[in-house]
């Protein structure tokens, strides 16, 4: 899932974990710790052997791993003990995260590899993406990112959430950091921890009940409606989170900034960031202007399928991807 570039959190504490087996028959039952050891070499959980440490939340700890005996490369989330500890919905939502990522076998979505909902430290197991989030590329470029390369990173991101789309999905948390761009020049969208379905067919199918939604997401990047009225959430919140994205990855900084989340989402509320072009000489009025219709405070006036915004991104720059070398070469200038 994530790259080792992709790290969610500063360093964790160093710890002694190196040849421990933590969930195989008759092992010694030393739990994962919280604050995980880095590196975590050499130890064990079912068929995978943890190789690194990727990155933290509030309820899990993300791995590098390899599975023992195929010896492929893999990202593995990993409940914490106080979360579990806490409420059983941490683990319901993971439950719900891998039964939907199954659902979604996209190029352009992070793949499902393995569920373990039981036991003492329950995990998904996710493809590995090789290279950096967009967060990662936007904080070593120190600035704003080229306007091809930001469109061309956008334009593949739209092409997973559209996939979702199809099936009910909405993501909830786009960001930088859920935008993963590997070596080959492909974008991948991760995360699915805060997904819900308001597609009926597929919570048939799924035999789901009707959910209570409560607002979520980043403050950073967040839709006014996930704020003010989470129940009324559909896929133009993903959207304007997008456009959020955008403006991030062409400003260098933030659409808003402020003390606090609640402030953050305020100004998402009834503030409205300085177009940007403004910002940066180098963006176009038309990009500009695309990014704030994306950032519009009324869903009604956001792109109204996938398909309109494929239009306008194509409008902005062209009909075609950006060429894969400049992926590869912008990504060997990040990685220098």
């Amino acid at each position: 899932m994530l790259s080792e570039q992709a790290s969610a959190t500063s360093p964790a504490p160093q710890a002694s974990l190196q040849g421990t087996v933590v969930d195989s028959p008759g092992a010694p039952r030393s739990p994962l710790p919280d604050r995980p050891a880095r590196p975590v070499k050499n130890t064990r959980l079912g068929n995978y052997e943890l190789t690194g440490f990727l990155g933290a939340g509030a309820t899990s700890v993300v791995y590098k791993g390899r599975h023992r005996k195929l010896q492929i490369p893999v990202a593995i989330k990993v409940i914490k003990r106080s979360a579990l500890a806490g409420s059983q919905k941490v683990l319901s939502a993971l439950v719900s995260e891998a039964v939907l990522l199954a659902r979604l076998n996209h190029p352009h979505i992070v793949r499902l590899w393995d569920l373990e909902d039981e036991g003492p430290h329950p995990y998904l197991v996710m493809e590995y993406v090789h290279g950096m989030s967009l967060f990662d590329l936007i904080t070593r470029r120190k600035g704003p990112l080229p306007l091809p390369f930001a469109f061309a990173f956008i334009r593949q991101a739209v092409e997973g959430l559209a996939q979702a789309h199809t099936l009910g999905i909405v993501h909830r948390d786009v960001k930088p950091g859920n935008l993963l761009l590997g070596h080959d020049g492909t974008v991948k969208v991760a995360d699915l921890g805060l997904a819900v379905v308001v597609g009926d067919r597929l919570r048939r199918e799924m035999g789901m009940a009707s959910e209570n939604r409560k607002g979520a997401g980043t403050a950073a990047y967040l839709a006014p409606e996930q704020a003010y009225e989470p129940a009324s959430v559909d896929f133009r919140a993903d959207v304007y989170s997008l456009g959020s994205t955008l403006y991030h990855a062409l400003t260098g900084r933030l659409p808003f900034d402020g003390t606090s989340s609640r402030e953050i989402i305020e100004k998402h509320l009834h503030e409205t960031p300085v177009p940007p072009h403004e910002i940066v000489g180098g963006v176009s009025g038309d990009a500009s202007d695309l990014i704030m219709r994306m950032m519009a405070k009324n869903p009604d006036d956001r792109a109204k399928s996938y398909d309109q915004l494929r239009i306008e991104l194509g409008r902005v720059v062209g009909d075609r991807r950006a060429p894969r070398p400049l992926a590869e070469s912008f990504l060997a200038f990040a990685l220098a």
